[in-house]
């Protein structure tokens, strides 16, 4: 297993629990999950991703979603295009 594999299991480890036992990331998280920032803004508007907690200064993404993005990435899809 490399060692970025690692990190990132330790960070999906470390994800926030939401209230229906969701394991939930801030866009922090998220941008680390899948590789940058620009990945997540397109993965967000190309509709593969939506925050499931959006409040004043509070954005929260499922883990499932982002493993999902990070999924359809590594076949060879990417957002947008």
């Amino acid at each position: 297993m490399s060692k970025s594999h690692q990190t990132t299991k330790a960070l999906i480890k470390d994800a926030i629990r939401g209230e229906s036992g969701e394991r939930l990331a801030r866009p922090i998280r998220a941008a680390f999950i899948l590789g940058c920032e620009q990945v997540v803004f397109d993965c967000i508007t190309a509709g593969w991703l939506a925050p499931k907690v959006k409040r004043h200064r509070m954005t929260l993404y499922s883990v499932a979603d982002l493993n999902a993005c990070a999924d359809r990435i590594e076949a060879g899809e990417y957002p947008g295009k």
